[in-house]
């Protein structure tokens, strides 16, 4: 009788182990990989950069070449680049290569 019951305490045991993280296991979900998305190269767009991302006030920059930033901090021109790193705006004959980072949106036109 005693060694039947050690049997089944342990057989308890054993089973509320499995059990205990059998929920753990089967609440984890892998992370989805994220879907391609089709580069919408050569449509007209507009990019709006972070403000932050800018070294001073727009009335504060230096002159020279024209940076093609409004004062809402966007950017309109075609896209010719949407990599991991950069995305290229083509604004007339400048190419603005800006930092994926520091977009906030990206609007384009079909």
């Amino acid at each position: 009788m005693k060694t039947k019951l050690s049997l089944f305490v342990g057989l308890v045991a054993v089973v509320a182990y499995i059990l205990s993280d059998s929920p753990f296991a089967a609440t984890e979900v892998p992370t989805p990989a994220k879907p391609a998305i089709a580069l919408p190269v050569d449509l007209d767009c507009v990019v709006t950069i972070d403000s932050q991302s800018r070294m001073g006030s727009v009335g504060s920059l230096a002159p020279g070449p024209p940076s093609g930033f409004r004062p809402d901090f966007s950017i309109q021109g075609k896209l010719l680049h949407l990599g991991s790193d950069w995305i290229v705006i083509k604004e007339g004959t400048y190419e603005n290569w800006i930092s994926r980072d520091r977009v906030v949106s990206i609007r384009t036109a079909r």
